[in-house]
C-alpha cells in the first residue's frame, strides 16, 4: 500500500516482488528477487530488500535466514544447500553490487528466534544474531535489524497489532507517525525513522527488544512523505477504532 501511493513514490507494481509462504523459497528468492534487482536497478534507484521469518545464527560461522524450503533433515555441514539464506551471501553477492554500482540499499529484517535452537539443543546454534562487525555487514548503504544481538524480535496479536512488533512501527512511522514534534515537516527521513521506531519499540517490550538501525554514511534520505489519509488510518489503527487489516499473516514454520 505505502510504496504504491504518493507517499511512497508511487512504485510501479511491476517493480515489487513478495515471496510469502509457499512461494518464499531460496530458489525464488535468489533467481526471481535477488537476480532480477539486481539486472533492473539502475545508479540513482533505491532497493528496499525485507525478510520477516525465522534465522539462526551458527558459532563461529554465518547468520542464516530460513526459507519455506528449508530442508526437514539438514545438519550445520549442509546447511547453505538446506533452503537457507546466508547473510554473507546477501550482503557481498547482492547488496555491495548494488552499492558499488550507484544503487541505494536499505536492508530490512525481522528475523526472530527459530525453533531449530531448540532442536539442536547446542551453542552451535543460536537465535539471529549477525555479527554486525563484520566487514560483509558493514557492506551497503542502510541496515534494520529488529533486535539486539541475544535478544528476541517479539511478535504480538495483541493491541491491534498483527505483527512483529518491529514491522508494525516500521510501517507505523512510514505511514506519518516518525513525523512528529518541532521537526514536523510531512517528510519521513531515515533519522526519523530510526529515532522513532527504537523508542517505540523498545518502549512496548519494555527494552527487552532494542532494534539496531545503521547507515554508512552522513546522508538522511527522505524514504516516504506524509500523506494524510494513510495517517488518519494508522492512527484510527493505533486508537482501535479501525483493525489492522494491513498485517500479513507470515507465520509458516
Amino acid at each position: 500500500v505505502l510504496f504504491r501511493s504518493k507517499a511512497g513514490g508511487e512504485v510501479p507494481k511491476e517493480n515489487i516482488r513478495v515471496f510469502i509462504n509457499d512461494s518464499a523459497t531460496t530458489g525464488r528468492f535468489k533467481k526471481l528477487g535477488l537476480s532480477w534487482v539486481k539486472n533492473v536497478a539502475k545508479k540513482g534507484d533505491r532497493v528496499y530488500l525485507y525478510f520477516s521469518g525465522h534465522g539462526i545464527t551458527v558459532s563461529g560461522g554465518d547468520s542464516y535466514f530460513l526459507a519455506n524450503n528449508l530442508a526437514s533433515d539438514f545438519d550445520i555441514m549442509n546447511i547453505e544447500e538446506a533452503g537457507t539464506q546466508p547473510m554473507y551471501q546477501l550482503k557481498t553477492n547482492a547488496i555491495k553490487p548494488l552499492h558499488d554500482s550507484g544503487v541505494q540499499v536499505m536492508l530490512i529484517m525481522d528475523a526472530c528466534r527459530s525453533h531449530l535452537e531448540q532442536t539442536f539443543k547446542s551453542n552451535t546454534v543460536t537465535s539471529f544474531n549477525p555479527n554486525l562487525k563484520s566487514a560483509e555487514m558493514k557492506s551497503g548503504d542502510y541496515m534494520f535489524i529488529s533486535a539486539s544481538n541475544g535478544q528476541v524480535s517479539t511478535e504480538t496479536q495483541m493491541d491491534n497489532i498483527n505483527h512483529g512488533i518491529f514491522t508494525y512501527y516500521l510501517l507505523s512511522g512510514l505511514y506519518g507517525m516518525a513525523d512528529k514534534g518541532r521537526n514536523a515537516d510531512g517528510n519521513i527521513t531515515f533519522n526519523k525513522l530510526k529515532n522513532y521506531i527504537t523508542l517505540k519499540v523498545s518502549e512496548y517490550t519494555n527494552e527487552k527488544q532494542i532494534p539496531i538501525i545503521e547507515k554508512t554514511d552522513e546522508e538522511n534520505p527522505t524514504l516516504a512523505v506524509v500523506d494524510s489519509q494513510l495517517l488518519a488510518r494508522q492512527i484510527k489503527i493505533e486508537q482501535g477504532l479501525l483493525d489492522n487489516s494491513m498485517a500479513v499473516n507470515m507465520n509458516k514454520f
